[in-house]
């Protein structure tokens, strides 16, 4: 049996709901395209780490999340500042002004930096499909 090779059309965007606004009628909606190969790489590369003294292995995606974040996010819908004002996004060079991301809670980016990942990583389910 030859070897099935998934495609990841990469340069297709993708929309993301929150999931605390799934049942909204006002939903938050984010606009992004999935990472490459070697994005993915470096995203899991980076989040995984070892002490060899206490054999403990670290996971903590933070900060790599915000780079997920500030470098696939291409849009947004429905996100206001606290006058109610629509904020519109900001790109310079292929990311996300650092200004930006400063407003949004941290767990949002993860939330959505984890959909891009999971997304981004081509399995058998998506073969299936």
């Amino acid at each position: 049996m030859a070897l099935k090779i998934a495609t990841l059309d990469i340069t297709t965007e993708r929309k993301y709901t929150l999931k605390a606004d799934e049942k909204e009628e006002v939903k938050t909606t984010f606009s992004f395209k999935p990472l490459s190969k070697r994005q993915l790489a470096l995203y899991k590369d980076s989040n995984s780490k070892m002490n060899l003294q206490t054999n403990t292995f670290y996971f903590g995606n933070s900060a790599s999340a915000i780079d997920v974040f500030r470098s696939q996010v291409t849009g947004w819908e429905n996100i206001t500042d606290d006058s109610g004002k629509e904020i519109k996004i900001k790109i310079t060079n292929g990311i996300i002004d650092e200004a930006l991301i400063n407003g949004f809670p941290l767990d949002i980016i993860e939330e959505v930096s984890g959909h891009i990942v999971t997304v981004s990583s081509t399995s058998e389910e998506i073969l299936e499909k």
